[in-house]
């Protein structure tokens, strides 16, 4: 396999639309590609409230 950028084009809009936030790549010996991906900056509303409520109880 080689390197080429519309595969990393491809691979990186993939990550995109799955809604993963995009840190960088990886160009691999062998050609391919490897997407990395972060944590999101923000938890979502359902985290966010089992949190608060988490809060409110003993223990």
């Amino acid at each position: 396999m080689t390197f080429s950028s519309p595969t990393l084009k491809k691979a990186i809009k993939v990550a995109q639309d799955l809604g993963l936030p995009i840190a960088g790549y990886e160009v691999l010996a062998d050609g391919g590609v490897r997407v990395l991906t972060s944590p999101p900056a923000q938890s979502n509303q359902a985290d966010a409230a089992l949190d608060q409520w988490l809060k409110t109880q003993n223990g």
